[in-house]
């Protein structure tokens, strides 16, 4: 049941590009959900909380097999169209739990854009299987450069 046409969006840089600015910027003008995976929201049970905080729906349960299953029905578009969801410093996510949020994604449809940095998944030495499966849900992927001196101009003059 994939759904292709919403695969998952990749965007990579080094630190300190102002990819998180950027991020809360665009979920600011576009309603999307936004959302910052941290040491505590890198485990599945945590990861489906972090959904449900950033798509502002109450948690009414404390099992992971609930929390899933609501996460299915609010973001499969049970309630209307679903907003995209964009998942900063996905790279603290192990390859397990990424794997799941990638299913959810292809199962309900929404758009995602993870957007972190240009280091390893957490645990990825453990868990190869898991890094092929992950490979081949993405469907675009793009590095973030350093900003040429062209633009560090335009940005510069603009905050005069």
């Amino acid at each position: 049941m994939c759904n292709r046409e919403a695969a998952a969006v990749l965007a990579v840089g080094k630190a300190g590009l102002g990819k998180t600015v950027a991020l809360s910027w665009i979920a600011a003008q576009s309603g999307a959900a936004y959302c910052e995976v941290t040491q505590h929201t890198k485990a599945i049970r945590p990861m489906f909380k972090m959904l449900h905080d950033a798509y502002g729906v109450q948690k009414d349960s404390k099992f992971t097999y609930d929390l899933a299953k609501n996460c299915m029905n609010f973001l499969g578009a049970r309630y209307g169209p679903t907003r995209p969801l964009l998942v900063d410093e996905y790279q603290n996510f192990t390859p397990t739990v990424l794997r799941e949020l990638l299913h959810l994604q292809e199962r309900c449809g929404f758009a995602l854009l993870l957007a972190g940095n240009t280091h390893r998944l957490a645990g990825t030495r453990r868990d190869t299987h898991a890094m092929g499966q992950i490979e081949s849900r993405i469907g675009m992927r793009f590095e973030i450069g350093q900003p040429t001196r062209e633009v560090r101009e335009d940005r510069r003059r603009t905050q005069r």
